[in-house]
């Protein structure tokens, strides 16, 4: 194919020009092998010749916004007249300026401590425990990016009030902002998120802020719509407009496009900057790029990101509602200009799927890095324009039930109410999450994790699981910690590592990243007394080289059954691990308070240790809120029992463990979970191993056989095949 271009320009233009122009048609050719799809004529004349707004507001978004600030009277008036009325309190404010960009939060913490800094002054940041105080860099540009991202909202809220009352001093000041920023953009240092001067800061930092993640997100929300909103107001002059696109605009677009992150929540956030940054300067290499560019655009984003239940990757609930964030903003970024992406299977599926998981605490589990979320708050925030597309009135509960701006511009009446989703027993085998739940008084429901592991932020915690009862989160997955101190010890060795899960840990190390196995999942299975048992069993052979683990959750309307069978060719120490929140933990056997165990690295975290040898039945009661969870044991000769406490949502925050310890090339461990109101009496009476995989537990006088062999469950005599 060269030889033959070669040929060909050399006969039509001689030799002296052959080189430039063989390199710009082979140039032409690596770009057109970049985009499998190049823009529709169609669209790129719209981009071209659409008046401004072109994206951020259609006319009749516009005219329905302009229409209800025109009556002056009504509920969605008076959400709007909030929203102006805090737009004139921004006019009255001098904007502060900082004198470089941002910085990470993750450098805002006493690194003694482990604890979140408090700002004393712009200049000052003080640790709340030691009392430390803390200056200059990175500390101070944690307080500036803060400052910048403040100024970036008014620049927004000023920009809307224009588009809403027509009124030019909102438009100005937006403009004045936006100004000000393209003069001082490239003036800021280059810098990264890392304190070493490397290849990761050369392809990933930024002027404005750390990271090119959050100068996309950035762009994506408040530049570009925002210049969008004002570019019609008649405020620009021509060379400010040139400014602000060739000063601001672009120099962040290509400082963005330098990193091509592919399978990241960085790169849908880049690509959400460039569909809207290249849209505004109508310039549609930009959306190409975002959309079609091979490994990196919006396209290979959905294949390669989300699952086919339509889960993030990462496994996060933090991070899927990140990234769906940036999915919004493209989606919506090219409606206007007559691409639908909302219609792509997997996209409505990031929105349906989430519908599954409202847990009897309202808040969503925190797998991998995740934190306290609520899904009807994370909901009423983002999926006004998902309902806009959908019309499934399942969301309708998840959305706010009073006029807002999202839900004004999209017309929707927020006296409407919909259906919510019917909770059942959920098996996701794409993303790896199992949630079984029960119709007993206390609404005990189990979440169990055992997907792929999720990269970055993705936690060493397969077959791990949370419960719920009476309304309560019981079992605890701690997420990351809620200052986000991803690069203190505390992440790697606790918040990330297995001994923070409710996991089984072999020689006191972490798990390989891996994914578990789905074997047996079935429902409506009669257990003793109750006919409507849910029974799942997961196997993980690559967590720990050389060790096969079978776990198996067998949950009724009062109880939590668990097994777990851990077989190996050598000895091992194998240490199981339950969190539960609660004020305290009793056992009904004396334990001997003793200093921090040594054994590894998350142990140094724990607190208030007591620990013991029994042979007997163990059972722990861990007691809080008006509820007690009682863990039963199944006794083993030589078993090491130990209660402590350890970090929740921080290390002042402190969650009830319990580990029980046992050694050899094999380990059974065989509890039963009961959750009461504080003060009743429990109904489990024991659980014992009476043999190789097998087990009786015996509730209310009442015994029932477990065995799990190679290729059945049986429970009494009924037998229900895996293999």
């Amino acid at each position: 194919m060269k030889r033959k271009i070669n040929m060909m320009i050399k006969s039509i233009c001689g030799e002296k020009v052959q080189l430039m122009i063989g390199l710009v048609v082979l140039a032409n050719i690596f770009l057109s092998s970049l985009y499998s799809v190049e823009l529709k004529k169609e669209i790129k004349d719209i981009i071209a010749t659409k008046k401004s707004p072109i994206i951020a507001c259609t006319v009749v978004e516009k005219n329905r916004l302009r229409g209800v600030w025109g009556k002056k009277k009504g509920e969605e008036f008076k959400a709007l007249f909030k929203i102006i009325a805090r737009a004139k309190t921004h006019l009255k404010k001098k904007i502060s300026y900082p004198k470089r960009g941002g910085q990470h939060n993750q450098w805002y913490q006493c690194g003694k401590c482990e604890l979140p800094l408090k700002t004393i002054t712009s200049i000052k940041h003080q640790c709340s425990k030691c009392k430390k105080v803390y200056t200059g860099y990175p500390y101070d540009d944690v307080v500036f990016a803060k400052t910048h991202r403040k100024n970036f909202v008014v620049m927004h809220d000023c920009a809307w009030a224009w588009l809403i009352t027509g009124k030019k001093e909102f438009a100005n000041f937006s403009k004045e902002i936006l100004l000000q920023y393209s003069s001082r953009y490239k003036k800021y240092p280059f810098h990264g998120n890392s304190m070493k001067n490397n290849g990761w800061v050369k392809k990933s930092g930024g002027h404005l802020f750390e990271q090119t993640l959050d100068e996309a997100c950035a762009m994506a929300k408040q530049i570009a719509p925002a210049y969008d909103l004002i570019k019609g107001a008649g405020v620009l002059t021509e060379k400010e407009d040139k400014k602000i696109i060739n000063e601001l605009i672009l120099p962040i677009l290509r400082n963005i496009n330098k990193y091509k992150a592919g399978k990241n929540n960085w790169q849908t956030w880049h690509n959400a900057a460039m569909l809207w940054g290249g849209i505004v300067t109508r310039q549609p290499i930009w959306v190409e790029r975002a959309l079609y560019e091979k490994h990196h655009g919006f396209y290979k984003q959905m294949s390669a990101s989300i699952t086919e239940d339509g889960m993030w990757y990462e496994g996060s609930w933090a991070y899927h509602f990140y990234a769906q964030n940036a999915l919004i903003l493209i989606a919506e970024g090219a409606r206007p200009i007559g691409i639908d992406l909302w219609s792509h299977p997997k996209m409505k599926k990031t929105f349906t799927h989430p519908l599954n998981w409202t847990m009897p605490s309202n808040l969503l589990p925190r797998f991998g890095d995740s934190v306290n979320l609520s899904l009807r708050k994370v909901c009423s925030k983002l999926w006004e324009p998902a309902y806009h597309s959908y019309k499934n009135n399942n969301f309708l509960p998840l959305l706010s039930d009073t006029p807002n701006l999202k839900s004004m511009r999209y017309g929707r009446k927020t006296s409407k109410t919909g259906l919510k989703s019917q909770l059942k027993n959920c098996i996701f085998k794409n993303s790896g999450h199992a949630i079984l739940r029960s119709n007993g008084k206390s609404g005990l429901t189990v979440a169990v994790t055992f997907g792929p592991h999720g990269g970055f932020h993705g936690h060493y915690d397969k077959l791990g699981f949370v419960m719920y009862g009476f309304g309560k989160e019981l079992a605890v997955d701690p997420g990351r910690a809620a200052s986000q101190a991803y690069r203190l010890p505390i992440h790697s060795q606790w918040y990330r590592a297995s001994i923070s899960h409710n996991v089984v840990v072999v020689d006191g190390k972490s798990q390989a990243a891996c994914k578990g196995n789905l074997l047996l999942y079935k429902n409506q299975v009669e257990f003793g007394n109750e006919k409507k048992a849910s029974v799942l069993l997961l196997e993980n052979i690559d967590s720990y080289a050389g060790v096969n683990h079978k776990r198996l959750f067998l949950l009724t309307d009062k109880h939590l059954i668990l097994i777990d069978i851990l077989n190996s060719d050598k000895k091992h120490q194998y240490d199981w691990f339950y969190h539960n929140h609660g004020s305290s933990i009793n056992s009904n056997i004396k334990l001997v308070s003793t200093k921090p165990l040594p054994s590894y690295a998350g142990m140094t975290y724990l607190k208030n240790i007591k620990k013991l040898k029994s042979n007997k039945q163990v059972e722990f009661h861990i007691t809080g809120d008006g509820i007690s969870t009682c863990v039963l044991t199944a006794p083993v000769n030589g078993s090491e029992y130990m209660i402590a406490d350890g970090p929740g949502e921080s290390v002042i925050k402190r969650v009830p463990l319990v580990m029980v310890r046992r050694r050899g090339h094999s380990a059974t461990f065989a509890t039963v979970f009961e959750t009461v109101i504080t003060n009743e009496d429990r109904s489990v009476d024991s659980i014992k191993i009476i043999g190789k995989g097998q087990y009786e537990i015996k509730i209310k006088n009442k015994s029932t056989i477990l065995k799990i062999t190679e290729k059945a469950l049986v429970i009494d005599s009924v037998e229900i095949n895996y293999r």
